[in-house]
């Protein structure tokens, strides 16, 4: 019997030892599944092909184009900066010049008008009496149907208006009285039953001088001081 149980044993443990080697080492041991994958071969990569002298072209072609193509941009964008900056200091330019000419030109129109203005007293006194008798020719014959007309004028002018009323119609003649007043060579005072008309030139010259001020095109000029001999050696 006993060596019928050792033969038995001796069957057991002796089929297929590799396969319950195995399942010892699965079961017992645990062998982690990283060890495994760690264990297996990696795929190669795959080889690159070599470059060849037509890559090499082909790349620095690329890179010159690309860097002209900057350039280019680059230059652009100088050229738009500059073209900017010449037209606003052009347009500054402009404005200045424009500021520049019209101050000129006030500065010409305020200087004549203030000269004008300041001369204005003497040709008045020149000129005064033409047109003292020039005014009378008209005036005269629109009121000749009033019965008596006063003219008073500045004491060198009475002879000639009265001289100028002589040439006039004798019926109208014979109604003025022409007479010497206390007024500058240029006044006239002319009266008659229903009414007046004055030649003022103290008024006109300050109506004159009152618009040029108005519009800022009249500067009072100072009459220059009179040279004296005071101080001379």
């Amino acid at each position: 019997m006993l060596g019928g149980m050792k033969h038995r044993a001796t069957e057991t443990s002796s089929p297929h030892p590799t396969n319950f080697l195995g399942i010892l080492y699965a079961e017992d041991f645990d062998e982690p599944h990283d060890a495994q994958q760690e264990a297996e071969p990696k795929p190669s990569e795959p080889e690159r092909p070599p470059l060849t002298q037509a890559d090499l072209d082909a790349a620095c072609a690329a890179a010159v184009e690309q860097a002209r193509s900057e350039w280019a941009g680059e230059e652009e964008r100088d050229r738009t900066t500059m073209l900017a900056t010449i037209g606003t200091t052009l347009a500054s330019i402009r404005d200045t010049c424009e500021h520049t000419s019209l101050a000129c030109a006030e500065g010409t129109v305020t200087t004549i008008l203030s000269l004008v203005a300041g001369l204005l007293p003497e040709f008045c006194r020149q000129h005064g009496p033409a047109e003292v008798r020039a005014l009378l020719a008209r005036l005269l014959p629109i009121i000749q149907s009033q019965s008596k007309i006063t003219v008073r004028v500045h004491p060198d002018v009475v002879s000639l208006v009265q001289r100028d009323v002589g040439e006039l119609d004798p019926d109208l003649a014979s109604m003025v009285v022409v007479t010497a007043g206390p007024f500058d060579r240029g006044d006239v005072r002319v009266a008659w039953e229903h009414g007046s008309m004055t030649r003022d030139t103290q008024q006109i010259m300050q109506a004159i001088q009152d618009a040029l001020g108005q519009l800022g095109l009249h500067q009072k000029i100072e009459a220059p001081m009179k040279r004296t001999m005071a101080y001379a050696d």
